[in-house]
């Protein structure tokens, strides 16, 4: 493999773990707010991602606000 190659699996395994992290989020956040559109996870950072699934079970409407990028 040339260096371009490893440099394309770096970004395919950090999207890989952007989708793991989102699809876990979604999981909960669908069933607590069944009629909330979640479209606005896939703007989120992984950082970002990582806020929201600690505090996932708890988290409010409100709080979740914050993560809407305009």
């Amino acid at each position: 493999m040339n260096e371009k190659d490893l440099l394309n699996m770096d970004d395919h395994w950090d999207y890989q773990l952007k989708m793991t992290k989102i699809t876990t989020v979604e999981m909960v956040l669908r069933y607590r707010f069944p009629k909330m559109r979640l479209g606005f996870l896939y703007q989120c950072s992984l950082d970002e991602l990582d806020e929201i699934t600690k505090v996932v079970g708890t988290i409010t409407e409100e709080e979740l606000q914050k993560y809407h990028h305009a």
